[in-house]
């Protein structure tokens, strides 16, 4: 039996998908049931329409379609533009990254279908930039929330200071690998730029550190002027930043080592105590087995007056002999001639 899919769009709301037509909701009827009409309707003057309860699970009525056979490629590329347009809103991922993997499972005949690369792309930005907070003063300008980290799954801190100044605004952006790297270099360059700048800053500065005779940018400083009181503002709070960084990273170097420390102590006194119990064991099995031999053993033999190991089964009394190590001595015996204990 067929089942309906529940497809959820921007526009509309919802559209259904049964034996691979789609269905659009033309409007609710008496005793709680909905008239879905086809996608086609307008185009092709399609007929075709079914009638769901109102919890859209089971298809009460069916009216077939008469102008065109069903189209499983067109509801494939649906999906994939629905996939599409909600990843846009929910992470950062680039228009070209979330097409190309999204694109990536489909048939010959929904590529076909599909609409022109540079569309669909043009498409995402517009719905991303919905998404983006709205242009304000520079008075007004706040930055907090998901916009001060790196954003994904595992955000990291971006926005490292904001002295929030209206007359001299200064905003420094760095990523934690940005600021070891940073760090370490010994040749620091540094340039501006003004055309990618917003309005209301004069230019982005850019610090670059030197890797493998490469220059890579670690920070990205928003400026208001370009004067000197900006960069004497600028290059202190970035030095005392890496200062800061540099004691995080020594703390956390320190709590490793100790860490290594405490895991190797426990191991060897893990150690001891197994050579400790090991000895321990061996000892007490010793002692056992040697309590074991040194315990006399009564043996009885059917018809047979019961003796110990060692005596002799003529004398009328059992001789009682203790067993060590496979040595016997005497205990006593009766003599049952004379009736003397020697």
């Amino acid at each position: 039996m067929d089942k309906i899919q529940i497809l959820k769009t921007n526009r509309t709301g919802l559209k259904i998908v049964f034996k691979d037509y789609m269905y659009t909701k033309q409007k609710n009827l008496a005793n709680n049931k909905i008239r879905w009409e086809c996608v086609e309707k307008k185009k092709k003057n399609c007929k075709g329409s079914v009638t769901t309860d109102q919890m859209i699970v089971n298809v009460l009525k069916n009216i077939e379609h008469e102008n065109h056979p069903p189209t499983p490629a067109q509801v494939e590329v649906t999906k994939v533009m629905l996939n599409m347009n909600t990843k846009a809103q929910d992470n950062f991922d680039t228009p070209s990254r979330l097409l190309a993997v999204e694109t990536s499972n489909l048939s010959n005949e929904a590529m076909i279908l599909l609409t022109e690369e540079k569309s669909v792309k043009r498409s995402l930005r517009r719905i991303r930039n919905k998404k983006y907070p709205s242009l304000c003063p520079l008075s007004k300008l706040k930055i907090n929330g998901i916009w001060t980290t790196t954003g994904g799954p595992e955000s990291k801190p971006l926005l490292l200071f904001d002295n929030e100044n209206n007359t001299n605004r200064i905003m420094i952006f760095a990523s934690p690998e940005g600021m070891l790297e940073l760090s370490k270099s010994v040749k620091w360059c540094m340039d501006g730029t003004f055309f990618t700048c917003s309005k209301e800053f004069y230019h982005v500065y850019m610090i670059r550190a030197s890797i493998k005779n490469t220059s890579v940018p670690c920070v990205y400083a928003l400026l208001q002027r370009k004067t000197k009181d900006v960069y004497v503002e600028l290059l202190p709070t970035l030095k005392l930043l890496l200062f800061v960084l540099r004691i995080c990273i020594l703390s956390m170097i320190t709590k490793q080592k100790s860490d290594l420390r405490n895991r190797r102590a426990d191991t060897v006194r893990s150690s001891i105590l197994t050579l400790h119990k090991s000895k321990v064991r061996r000892r007490v099995y010793g002692l056992g087995k040697q309590a074991k031999n040194t315990r006399p053993r009564l043996f009885i033999k059917q018809g047979e007056e019961p003796t110990m190991h060692g005596a002799q089964n003529t004398c009328e009394k059992p001789t009682l002999m203790a067993v060590n190590k496979g040595m016997t001595k005497n205990i006593g015996r009766v003599n049952a001639k004379k009736g003397e204990l020697k």
